[in-house]
Formats: C-alpha cells, sequence, structure tokens
C-alpha cells in the first residue's frame, strides 16, 4: 500500500469552543487510488485521537482508557471510497490552543492528520 494511495484528514465542528463544550472530531480516510485497499489492523482498534496542548503535553486521548480486542482484522476501501470516524471529548479544557491528532492503526505506516482549534 503506497502511503500517497490513502488521505487521512481530521476535522473540528468549529475552530472555537468555549470551555466544558462539546468538541466533534472527524476522522476521514480515503483511497485515492483506483484499486480496492485492504487495511490491516493488528487489533480491534481502528483509530484513535489525542489533544495536545500549546507546549505539546497530552490532555486526552480517546484509546488511553479503552481496551480493545487482540485479534487482528482488516477492512476493505474501494477505489475513491471514504469513510469516516467520529468521536465526541466532552472534558474540560482551559482557555488556549489546542492541536488534536487522529490517526488510524493500521499495520502499515500511514501517517496521522492533526488540526487546531482554541478555546476561550
Amino acid at each position: 500500500m503506497s502511503p500517497d494511495s490513502l488521505q487521512l484528514t481530521l476535522s473540528t465542528d468549529k475552530p472555537a469552543y468555549r470551555s466544558g463544550e462539546p468538541i466533534e472530531l472527524t476522522l476521514r480516510l480515503t483511497n485515492r487510488s483506483t484499486q480496492e485497499k485492504v487495511i490491516e489492523f493488528p487489533s480491534s482498534q481502528r483509530y484513535d485521537f489525542e489533544i495536545q496542548d500549546s507546549t505539546g503535553a497530552r490532555v486526552w486521548s480517546w484509546g488511553g482508557d479503552r481496551m480493545f480486542a487482540q485479534m487482528m482484522g482488516t477492512e476493505r476501501l474501494a477505489p475513491g471510497a471514504s469513510r469516516e470516524y467520529r468521536e465526541r471529548f466532552l472534558g474540560r479544557l482551559a482557555p488556549g490552543t489546542y492541536r488534536v491528532t487522529g490517526r488510524i492503526t493500521t499495520t502499515a505506516s500511514l501517517a496521522p492528520a492533526s488540526a487546531t482549534f482554541t478555546v476561550q
């Protein structure tokens, strides 16, 4: 699987939030090739999100306190198709600028995607 055949993008539903306001996260994986892609996973986890503050310190990880079945799995993605993974952050963040990073937990090398947002 060539790295440029799969595109990963991350978005939030808004660029700025009030402290305690839910933050909607969307991670989109798109097959930009003309062939079906088979994506292999080492466990039942398919994705993860992480929020870091302006110093780079991790303040939240979606998968950090979850357990996943330790069984390999695969997903197929047709040519031109996309798959979305959505989560909602419900915690309280202090005012500031944050970076959220999303990644697909595949066995292949696929660069993560990031976005920034502010809390007022």
